[in-house]
């Protein structure tokens, strides 16, 4: 490769907000606000050879409402009902415009050299000519004409009880609708020659409409994206009255269900690998989210007891603890299947992210004395452990496991297994002085 990759450029980006505060009665509140935004892009290339290299669009009309509100019915206050609704808009990323300023067919191309003697000195003689220089048809990345930032529609409900001194659950529900998210297609292909057994557009390999180019991959806010989930959540503070054990301890347990879909493979530009299964149909990559974790589990407590002989007291025991169902992942079958110049199809009749990883659970604990010597100094012990029984859990994301399955006649046998695992168990001690 040839050329030079080395980019200067800006960007300057706008933003507005305003917000209001209305207590409408002593126990209904409203939160109010509008926001706006936009980005400047940077300047592109004029003398560019394709001419979606040399234009960005710019995307003004951002406007974002939000509005929220907490309602206390009763005259005991241990009910809250709280609510609210947000439409969130996100920038592009930087190294969307990166890609396509660098990779725009001018600035970097390919070439291969061929017909030159083995062992021979370097540079035996400055050539005159290109002889054996074969260049080949560059991929190029541009901006859709008409792209627009994404947006979020967001809403958010839940139900507080207070069910004791010291005591609350907490249930919630979420929704989230993404539209116009970012994705890639290579709009270079020439038209399907005919389809696979489940439907896929089979394409002719290198057939290229604009022969100047390998791929120009358009990036386009074609993408959309869906979330529910469902919350419960029981708190417990350190309380004033009853039994020391009880009194002394502080915990948090939370459950969450959550379930997200979307058509819009993660990391299809900026110089990632998620390409669509076909530029063509996005109704193809309709499926589970990669973020898409069905169950969460998080706990955690302090208990900090107190009793009448000093030398026990200043004791503190803390835990964190998570169990979580695997993540969804995408599984491929090894080879370029359609022939659209991408390897990264799926089998035949296999769904995008329809395969789940093992789940997984850990538990970090931490051991504290403190010895006062007055109101100014004390000196703390601790001693701790992350992952205390010395679980192996995967990543947590695609690159954890492997996704390789070949095809039916040729499986690959390391289908599955895990390659990435979080951290090992660790224990530490230490001493602190404070003053």
């Amino acid at each position: 490769s040839f050329g030079e990759p080395k980019l200067d450029y800006e960007m300057t980006y706008y933003g507005l907000y305003a917000q209001d505060e209305w207590r409408v009665r002593p126990n209904l509140t409203l939160n109010y606000g509008l926001r706006w935004e936009t980005l400047n892009p940077p300047e592109t290339d004029q003398t560019a050879p394709h001419e979606l290299s040399r234009q960005f669009n710019k995307d003004r009309n951002n406007f974002a409402p939000r509005i929220g509100f907490a309602y206390s019915p009763g005259s005991d206050g241990r009910t809250v009902l709280r609510g609210s609704y947000g439409l969130h808009y996100d920038a592009p990323q930087g190294n969307y415009y990166r890609d396509a300023l660098a990779q725009n067919g001018q600035r970097i191309f390919t070439a291969t050299i061929s017909g030159a003697t083995a062992g021979a000195p370097v540079y035996p003689n400055v050539p005159t000519s290109a002889a054996g220089l074969t260049t080949t048809r560059s991929s190029i990345t541009v901006f859709d004409p008409n792209f627009v930032w994404m947006y979020v529609n967001q809403l958010q409900l839940s139900i507080e009880r207070a069910i004791a001194e010291d005591m609350s659950l907490q249930v919630s529900y979420a929704f989230t609708k993404g539209t116009k998210i970012p994705v890639v297609q290579n709009i270079n292909l020439a038209p399907p020659t005919g389809t696979l057994a489940d439907g896929r557009n089979l394409y002719t390999l290198n057939a290229r409409l604009d022969p100047r180019f390998n791929n120009i991959n358009m990036i386009t806010a074609a993408g959309n994206s869906n979330y529910n989930g469902l919350g419960i959540n029981f708190n417990k503070r350190f309380g004033k009255s009853g039994h020391n054990f009880i009194r002394a301890l502080q915990f948090n347990l939370a459950y969450t269900w959550g379930h997200g879909l979307d058509n819009s493979p993660e990391a299809g530009i900026a110089g990632g690998t998620e390409l669509p299964q076909d530029s063509f149909d996005r109704r193809a990559d309709y499926g589970n989210s990669i973020a898409d974790v069905r169950h969460v589990f998080n706990a955690s407590a302090v208990w900090r007891p107190r009793f009448k002989n000093r030398i026990l007291n200043n004791n503190q025991l803390s835990f964190i603890f998570f169990a979580r169902s695997g993540n969804s992942f995408d599984v491929r079958a090894g080879t370029d299947l359609n022939r659209d110049s991408v390897n990264n199809d799926r089998p035949l009749f296999v769904g995008r992210n329809s395969y789940k990883g093992p789940s997984s659970y850990q538990l970090d604990a931490r051991y504290t004395r403190t010895f006062r010597f007055s109101e100014r100094y004390r000196l703390l012990f601790f001693a701790e452990a992350a992952n205390v029984f010395n679980t192996p859990n995967p990543a947590g994301d695609n690159a954890a496991i492997n996704r390789t399955f070949g095809t039916g006649t040729e499986p690959v046998s390391t289908f599955g297994d895990i390659i990435s695992f979080r951290e090992m168990r660790r224990v530490q001690f230490g001493v602190r002085f404070d003053f």
